[in-house]
This record gives structure tokens, C-alpha cells and sequence, in this order.
């Protein structure tokens, strides 16, 4: 939209406008290979194109060409931890002999500035045939990216499209008395929430090794109502809603697990806020460490909160980067674990602040 791309997580109910790097925040991250790239090259003309020859690519005669865009050109810009660049690249793509439509499109970054830890970076974007409403269209089917660091790591990401549909909107001229839809007298009354407020949450979504993913939506209950003042905050059984935002498997030193969660938004009723907090205090878990090659939590302090026995607040941390505002990460020992429903949680909220600033390479 308006030459930007727009990302949302499966199931949610609109397209966020902030980076991808704010929604997923773990991880190496891309932006522009669903259509950034192709328009730079094909639109915009931003590289030197040269026919390189005649391929069998996918069981069928493919004629090859190989671009490169400088660095004077470039607007591909690549940030890790160790800052961020604009960089050239360079690559090739492949056209049907017969129908010439687009087959595939690669990109190649090789120059990368020393100062980042990436060193090379490689995607691949193969592209096939779609009916999006009345309309045939050439879009990307499937991506490949591999990136190359210079401590010999190596990261790869595979994406694949699908579900492609059309959205589009009508609009009627009446000189009638309005008349209330049923989507409007449905419509949910924001609110703000206010910093410095603890919520005693239990989750109702159980969490596990082995069958949740990044993006799983989760939901926890308020457990008691929830005041500031004589201000009601929030009644007791509203329903927080959050995502799963990291979840990694490590085996070294010992095996574990980096679990994120995010909670980002409170609902009740016809009311509805946007909630960013921390996490204070949990439930004892099995298996989590606050550090390698300890075996339990360290417990710093031991109290009842809002009527929840038994919750404590623990030091938990990891060896990764700090958890993004608004999420919590959890270090748990083993080959596997499982947070039941009903886990009981303080979270205390904090004010919303601009979006952070992540890391990714993305092509603006």
C-alpha cells in the first residue's frame, strides 16, 4: 500500500503498518521480496541487465540474465547488531523461452562492510501463476534466503505464498436517514490503558515444545479486578490476547529452549486497549534456569499477589539479546516443556512508546 509493504500475523484481524522487525523481532528478517525487489529491477531500473544464455530451470528452456545494481543505485540496506548499510548486489533471473514470463529471480550481497557481522547474503524468489479474483497474475510462489556470517554461522529461511485473494471495498451514496450497521453497533470502544498497573493474569492457552510455533495466538484471563485508584481498570475475567514471538531449540551447553511471549492487547465487554507490559512474577515452572548450567530459578522474593498463592518472582535470564518492551522470554532447561492453562502471572503495564528500531535486511 502506497508502495509500503503491510504484514499481519495469521488469524489477526487487520495489516499492521509498522516494520516487520517490530512484529516478528527474533531471528533474520527480510523485507521487499514479495515485490521490492522485482519493481527496483523490472520498474525502476536500477541495475545493468545483460543476457547471459539459454537454461533448463525447472524441466523447461529458461533464458537467463544477470543484473548488478551499484552501490551509488542501491537501496537495499542491511542491519544487524553491529549497525546498518546500504549496500550494492548483484544476481540473475530466468524467463520462460516461450512465454517469457518470470521464473525465478536471485540476489546476491557479497560487499558487506565489516563492521556487521553478516557477510553474505543469498535469496531466491521463484515465481508461478495465480487467479486473484477475475484477474491471472505472476507473484512469488516460494522464497529461499540464506545468510552468512562471519563467525561461520549460517541462517535459512524458507517462505512460501499461498491463499493469495483479492480485498476490495464498495461504497453507497444514501439521502436516507442513516441507518446503523450491524458491524458498527458491534464496534469495540478503545481505551488506554494506563502505566504502572499490575494485572494478575492465568493463561488460558497451554504452551508446548512440541506443537506451538511462533505466531500461535495466546489468551490469558484476568483473575481478579484490577484498580487504580477507585478507577476500574479492568474487570475480573477480561481476556488479554498475545502472540508467541520466539521460540528456538538450542542443544549446547545442555539442551533448552528460548520461549517469548507477548501480550498486546485487553478486552472486555464492548472495550478494547492496547496493552504493552512486563512480566514480574510467575508461577514456579519446571525447568526454568536463570542462567546455563543452573537448575533452578533464583527465587527473589515469595509472596500472594491478588489472591494467587504460591506466585513468585524469579530472575530469569538468558544469553540473547534483551526481549523486546511489552514481551518476556523464558530459559527452560530440557528436552522438552509444556505450560499448562491456568498458569498464574503479574504483568505490569508500561506506556506505549514508538516502535523500536530492529534488525533485519530489508530494501526501503
Amino acid at each position: 500500500m502506497d508502495g509500503k509493504e503491510l504484514y499481519s500475523w495469521p488469524g489477526a484481524e487487520n495489516f499492521e503498518e509498522k516494520p516487520i522487525g517490530d512484529i516478528v523481532g527474533f531471528g533474520t528478517l527480510s523485507g521487499g521480496d514479495f515485490a521490492d525487489h522485482a519493481q527496483g529491477i523490472f520498474v525502476a531500473s536500477l541495475g545493468a541487465i545483460r543476457f547471459a544464455g539459454e537454461e533448463t530451470l525447472q524441466g523447461r528452456p529458461a533464458l537467463r540474465y544477470d543484473y548488478t545494481v551499484s552501490l551509488f543505485q542501491s537501496n537495499y540496506v542491511v542491519q544487524d547488531r553491529g549497525g546498518q548499510a546500504t549496500v550494492a548486489y548483484s544476481g540473475s533471473f530466468w524467463a520462460d523461452a516461450e512465454t517469457h514470463e518470470l521464473i525465478r529471480l536471485e540476489r546476491r550481497v557479497d560487499d558487506i562492510p565489516p563492521h556487521l557481522e553478516i557477510s553474505q547474503i543469498l535469496t531466491q524468489v521463484d515465481y508461478a501463476s495465480f487467479e486473484i479474483g477475475e484477474t491471472q497474475l505472476r507473484l512469488p510462489e516460494k522464497a529461499w534466503m540464506v545468510t552468512s556470517f562471519r563467525s561461520g554461522a549460517e541462517n535459512s529461511n524458507r517462505v512460501l505464498f499461498s491463499n493469495c485473494r483479492e480485498f476490495k471495498a464498495e461504497s453507497e451514496l444514501s439521502f436516507g436517514d442513516p441507518v446503523p450497521s450491524a458491524s458498527l453497533r458491534m464496534r469495540l470502544e478503545e481505551f488506554t490503558m494506563p502505566a504502572a498497573v499490575s494485572l494478575p493474569l492465568r493463561l488460558e492457552t497451554p504452551i508446548d515444545s512440541e506443537t506451538s510455533k511462533v505466531g500461535d495466538e495466546i489468551r490469558a484471563r484476568i483473575s481478579g479486578a484490577v484498580k487504580k485508584g477507585d478507577e476500574l481498570i479492568a474487570p475480573k475475567g477480561a481476556v488479554v490476547f498475545g502472540r508467541i514471538r520466539r521460540l528456538e531449540r538450542y542443544t549446547e551447553p545442555r539442551a533448552y529452549f528460548i520461549l517469548g511471549i507477548e501480550f498486546s492487547e485487553l478486552q472486555y465487554g464492548p472495550k478494547r486497549a492496547r496493552f504493552r507490559a512486563r512480566l514480574e512474577h510467575v508461577a514456579p515452572l519446571e525447568g526454568a534456569v536463570n542462567r546455563f548450567g543452573e537448575d533452578q530459578t533464583r527465587i527473589v522474593s515469595s509472596r500472594t499477589l491478588f489472591g494467587l498463592s504460591g506466585v513468585q518472582k524469579t530472575s530469569i535470564q538468558t544469553d540473547t539479546n534483551a526481549p523486546l518492551p511489552g514481551t518476556a522470554e523464558f530459559y527452560l532447561q530440557g528436552n522438552g516443556f509444556h505450560f499448562k492453562a491456568g498458569l498464574a502471572m503479574i504483568w505490569k503495564t508500561e506506556e506505549i512508546a514508538a516502535a523500536s528500531e530492529s534488525q533485519a535486511a530489508s530494501e526501503r
